[in-house]
């Protein structure tokens, strides 16, 4: 069974190469050259009789026309390898020169090989592999007949590239360059590509006209415009138009010098111009300016950025709300709140933020005796919306003999009326007159003061401190409270 399917494939493999075959007659003679001296290796297989046989094996110089075999007898070509063993691309020539004096042939097309590239030809297709294998390209069979001078239908010209006049249209020349990144160019007249639509009568059209501008067109009319080169230097534009029925109205318009157009009448540099109903002009940015224009009642409204970044505006805006749905973020650093708080009645509104400093005092509540002298009085302060929060330090120089409960005097901010006793901590750092476990403030509502407090022992009532008990000379006292404003 296996040497009956090898020897069908062998017939199919041998039907396929005949139907391919180049028929050389006595004395033909297969041409073959590069560009580049030895970077080509070249195989060229026939058959003899019916013997498959090599026809020629070896690398290609780089002389035009060079004879790389000449036919003993009537035989056929059934293959040619071409493989380009430069760095880089060289280009392949492979050509028939019949012995009867007709016409040269180019058994294929001339190729240009990229690097380890190769190209393949059974005589009637060429298939382009790279340097793994993949096929890059396949060309079928090339019929026309020609010679140096004569028309090719593959390259315009044989061995170079050049422009090619159609026979009809409008188009007097379509260039193509020889690499890959040279454009397809029109070298006057109009270049058009229209795509119908038979269900409406509508049409698209890619139009490039001879004065260079490019245009998208729909039913007649000029939908995408781009025009370089209109009126003086900085005036050219994209534009962008809507079509409606049998009307186009123009829609926006970008222009060389940076200007951006919407709907209006004309360009004006360095403005931003918005006019929906093409009369009332409703917004407007000008020289660092942004303008807005009620069209009914007239009244314009300037949002100033200065050099500096400094944004300000000519009517009164500071009723007006910032509102954002993202984050806000302050890259400078900073957020400035007013000297005097505007309260918010929003629970979930920050309506001030203070930061300084307070000079703390101890007074007994009955000034009954002379109060106490300080060598020290300092304090600190943070109030972020109304929750306030202070530290101090206090040491005593001569404390008196005050009987009545004694108070930390002049907070900062007043403390919320009702029921909303604070209390905060104290550490004493020289000793009291007498023993206590327990020793703190506490703030009165709606004061600037807190009283302070404390017990002997575990099972005492917390009472009141005076100096005559507790405080004596030299006594310090470091300590912080929060309260609520």
């Amino acid at each position: 069974m296996k040497r009956i399917l090898f020897i069908i494939c062998l017939i199919f493999f041998w039907a396929a190469s005949v139907n391919a075959m180049i028929i050389l007659d006595d004395t033909d003679v297969l041409e073959a050259w590069s560009d580049t001296d030895a970077k080509v290796d070249c195989t060229i297989h026939g058959l003899v009789g019916s013997t498959f046989t090599n026809l020629y094996t070896g690398t290609l110089g780089d002389g035009a026309n060079t004879v790389v075999y000449t036919a003993g007898a009537a035989i056929s070509v059934v293959s040619a390898t071409f493989t380009n063993t430069d760095s880089s691309a060289v280009t392949v020539n492979f050509k028939l020169d019949p012995a009867n004096g007709g016409n040269d042939k180019f058994l294929m097309p001339i190729i240009s090989l990229g690097a380890g590239h190769s190209v393949f030809f059974d005589g009637q297709r060429c298939t382009v592999m790279d340097a793994s294998g993949r096929i890059l390209k396949g060309y079928t069979d090339h019929a026309t007949s020609h010679k140096s001078g004569g028309t090719d239908d593959l390259l315009g010209a044989p061995g170079a590239t050049g422009d090619v006049t159609p026979a009809v249209g409008e188009f007097t020349a379509v260039g193509i360059g020889v690499a890959p990144e040279n454009p397809l160019h029109i070298s006057s007249g109009n270049l058009q590509l229209q795509i119908e639509d038979s269900t409406d009568g509508k049409n698209w059209i890619f139009d490039v006209n001879s004065g260079g501008v490019f245009q998208f067109v729909y039913g007649g009319l000029p939908i995408f415009i781009i025009d370089p080169t209109t009126g003086a230097y900085g005036s050219g534009y994209t534009q962008l138009s809507a079509v409606e029925g049998t009307s186009v109205r123009v829609g926006m318009r970008f222009y060389y010098n940076g200007n951006i157009w919407l709907n209006g009448d004309t360009a004006i540099d360095g403005t931003l111009t918005v006019n929906p109903d093409g009369v009332n002009e409703v917004f407007q940015v000008n020289d660092g300016s942004l303008d807005s224009t009620d069209g009914n009642a007239g009244t314009t409204g300037t949002l100033t950025i200065d050099s500096s970044g400094n944004l300000s505006h000519n009517k009164d805006i500071s009723a007006a709300t910032l509102t954002s749905v993202g984050l806000i973020t302050a890259t400078g650093g900073q957020i400035a709140f007013p000297a005097t708080a505007v309260p918010s009645a929003d629970a979930n509104t920050l309506d001030d933020y203070e930061e300084g400093t307070w000079e703390p005092s101890l007074i007994g509540n009955v000034e009954t005796d002379p109060d106490p002298t300080y060598t020290q009085q300092n304090g600190w302060y943070r109030k972020i919306g109304s929750l306030v929060t202070v530290g101090f330090g206090i040491v005593i120089n001569v404390a008196g003999n005050n009987t009545s409960t004694i108070k930390i005097t002049n907070l900062p901010f007043t403390a919320l009326a009702g029921i909303n006793y604070s209390v905060g901590i104290f550490r004493v750092t020289a000793a009291l007159k007498a023993n206590v476990i327990s020793f703190f403030p506490e703030v009165y509502p709606n004061t600037t003061y807190a009283f302070v407090y404390g017990a002997t022992t575990a099972a005492a009532t917390q009472e009141g401190m005076n100096f005559e008990t507790y405080i004596q000379n030299a006594t310090a006292i470091r300590g912080t409270m929060t309260y609520t404003q």
